[in-house]
This record gives structure tokens, sequence and C-alpha cells, in this order.
């Protein structure tokens, strides 16, 4: 797809990951605006929660959009493309498996930072 083709090409996951210089959020805005200087509406989602299993704390950042197929989210730092069931949202209080996270994930809070619409 023109997604993929786009982030082939896009440096933003040849970055070093540096807790806490560089960490996730930084790759998801760098990604959002490189990708809004392509007129790509890309968007930057921060879901706090816990492992589902674990109880361990969790925080990730990662970047949303639109497609003509739906909605995708974009694991910046790996260039990977997911989406969920009928592209549905995340969405506060579910239980989600996210493909770069062995334990499933309780969501207790979505916050998007940068709207994708």
């Amino acid at each position: 797809s023109e997604l993929e083709q786009w982030l082939e090409i896009d440096k933003t996951d040849e970055y070093e990951y540096a807790d806490p210089d560089f960490t996730c959020l930084h790759f998801s805005v760098l990604l959002m605006l490189h990708g809004r200087a392509h007129s790509y509406d890309v968007g930057v989602v921060l879901i706090q929660g816990y492992g589902n299993k674990t109880g361990n704390p969790f925080s990730h950042s990662m970047n949303a959009i639109i497609t003509a197929e739906g909605l995708v989210y974009i694991e910046p730092q790996l260039d990977e493309i997911w989406w969920f069931e009928d592209h549905s949202e995340i969405t506060n209080g579910t239980v989600r498996k996210f493909p770069m996270f062995e334990e499933a994930i309780y969501i207790a809070q979505i916050v998007v930072l940068f709207d994708y619409l």
C-alpha cells in the first residue's frame, strides 16, 4: 500500500531508543511530523494501563491513521502496521493484544495526543 511504501523510505525507525532522551513518544511525534509533511493525517495515541495477567504498569505511544481500508495503527519504532478486527479503535476498559508485546494489556486510558481524523 501507499502507507507501506512511505514507511519504507521514512527514517524514523532508524533512530535509537534511549530512555529518557528518545522514547516511544518521540518516535510517534517524529513519525507524525514526517507524515504530515507528506500530507498524511497521522495522529499520536498514548495508551496507559497494565498487563492483564501480571498487573505490570503499561504506557506506550504509537501512531494512528485512517486509510482506505479503515483505521490502522503504526508502531513507529518498527514500521509495523496493524489493526483490530473491523478496524475498530482502542477504547478504555478493554483488554487488547498488541502485536509488539507478549502480554495482553488492560486499557485504563487512551489519550489522543494528536488527532488522526
